[in-house]
């Protein structure tokens, strides 16, 4: 099928080898110093509820791995230099392990502890498909499906693309017709080589020169907040839901749009204030993971294509918040402008001195998540993405981001080993307080929009009140010790 636009990335001639992308290649470099490394697992797993027929599911998943080239590639070195090696398609089978043996109450816990377990094998590059299926039947109609991939040949926007292409390859194949998707336009190995072939000489340079001055002396975020009390010195990731009313969610939508931002720009502004609220600074510099899919053909695409981006926004002099908005506008509108740069080698140029376990630029990050976190309908079939698996720490705080079926929402990754969670419970609700603060008075200047909830307020004024009190009390005995003496 021929795509009705010309195309940007060339399908590529050679079909042997070919190079690995920028981001491919940290994560080969990685894997090289720590093969049994588990750290770049990408998990997902997914309830089904309905009449399940394994045997069209297994076609869907066979039909997705033929359809990208990426999920059937493996990784070698030819020479000095890592290149991708493409596998003819696989006929995988789907494995399916009843637990209807356990009691009906721990069925989900059973099927969380094994796909747990598969989250914690590592994957050997070398060896393709790197990505692991499993099902787990809880009962007659209701089933998880545990999927695990490398990160090298998959992000979140691939997990996207997976969950909608088996819905139309499922509603499909139940039916005995054809599978309805459209051919791809190029493959992911095409991409790799237009971005190494075009990320050279001036576009290097031209890029290069936007980033050094926005990252140049850029200050690091110190939160004051209670730390972990935990006693056994580790740490790992736990998540804490961001529950917005309806109402708010709309409001922040209606507000988004007549200001003429994204939903995203809006809680990002918001969230800016927080952070420079919480540690008194007006220079914030945060992370944000950018889908960098630049072309058309790269948007139906399986891959790995996600960048990291730097966020720095000045709050200074006190703004209204429509003021602080449009310079978050422009700060966002610019760096997606230069999103194609991969991080690492922006790293690499600037010659930034990395410390282990340390990020260079930021250690909390905001990511605006753009596939299904709800359930989805197909056929006689529900899909369900559920959150199964443990979660590795990779910075202080994450804070994820959501507006999907007309719903704004998100969850809040946190350190253990950093954050208590009573604090990180806190600073959901100030930033929810300081959302409704926003949506009442956008014309506000910031230091007038409030993040405390009237709960707090009102223990505020208890204190007050109580001190006064207190003082007085102490004044009035000092009078009366002094008229005795």
């Amino acid at each position: 099928m021929r795509s009705e636009r010309p195309l940007t990335i060339h399908p590529r001639a050679n079909k042997e080898h070919a190079p690995l992308s920028f981001a491919q290649q940290r994560l080969w470099f990685l894997a090289q110093l720590d093969p049994n490394s588990t750290a770049f697992n990408f998990p997902l797993a997914v309830r089904l509820t309905g009449r399940l027929r394994v045997d069209v599911l297994e076609r869907c998943f066979n039909e997705i791995i033929r359809r990208h080239e990426i999920l059937r590639t493996s990784f070698t070195q030819v020479g000095e230099q890592p290149v991708q090696v493409i596998n003819p398609p696989p006929q995988l089978p789907l494995p399916v392990e009843s637990l209807e043996h356990l009691p009906a109450g721990e069925r989900e816990e059973g099927a969380r502890r094994l796909h747990l377990l598969e989250t914690q094998r590592p994957f050997v590059l070398s060896r393709a498909p790197l990505l692991r299926i499993r099902l787990w039947r809880l009962e007659e109609r209701v089933h998880v499906l545990s999927l695990n991939l490398h990160h090298i040949v998959w992000d979140g926007w691939s997990a996207g693309i997976f969950i909608n292409e088996i819905s139309a390859l499922y509603k499909a194949f139940v039916l005995d017709q054809p599978s309805p998707l459209p051919q791809l336009p190029i493959q992911y190995a095409d991409f790799a080589i237009w971005e190494l072939e075009r990320l050279q000489g001036p576009v290097l340079e031209e890029r290069l020169r936007y980033w050094y001055p926005r990252l140049q002396n850029a200050p690091r975020l110190d939160l004051p907040m209670k730390r972990s009390t935990e006693k056994n010195g580790g740490s790992h990731g736990a998540r804490l839901s961001l529950l917005v009313p309806p109402a708010l969610g709309q409001a922040i939508r209606d507000l988004s749009r007549a200001e003429g931002v994204t939903t995203f720009m809006m809680l990002l502004a918001a969230f800016n204030i927080l952070l420079s609220r919480y540690s008194e600074q007006d220079d914030v510099v945060i992370g944000a993971d950018v889908a960098n899919r630049t072309t058309f053909e790269t948007e139906q695409l399986i891959g790995f294509f996600v960048n990291q981006l730097v966020l720095r926004t000045d709050l200074k002099e006190n703004p209204t918040f429509r003021e602080l908005l449009d310079r978050v506008r422009q700060v966002t509108a610019s760096a997606y402008a230069h999103q194609d740069l991969p991080f690492d080698v922006l790293v690499q140029k600037l010659k930034v001195k990395r410390q282990p376990a340390q990020h260079p630029f930021y250690q909390i990050k905001i990511v605006f998540q753009n596939f299904p976190t709800g359930s989805l309908e197909l056929s006689d079939l529900q899909l369900e993405v559920l959150e199964l698996h443990e979660r590795v720490p990779q910075l202080d705080l994450i804070l994820f981001l959501w507006d999907h079926n007309q719903n704004v929402g998100g969850q809040l990754e946190y350190d253990t080993g950093s954050f208590a969670e009573d604090s990180m419970n806190t600073l959901l609700k100030h930033y929810l307080r300081l959302l409704e603060s926003i949506i009442a008075a956008p014309d506000a200047r910031l230091d007038q929009l409030e993040i405390f909830t009237r709960e707090e307020l009102e223990q505020k004024r208890l204190e007050t009140t109580q001190r006064i009190q207190s003082n007085r009390g102490k004044l009035i005995t000092t009078r009366r010790t002094a008229v005795n003496l």
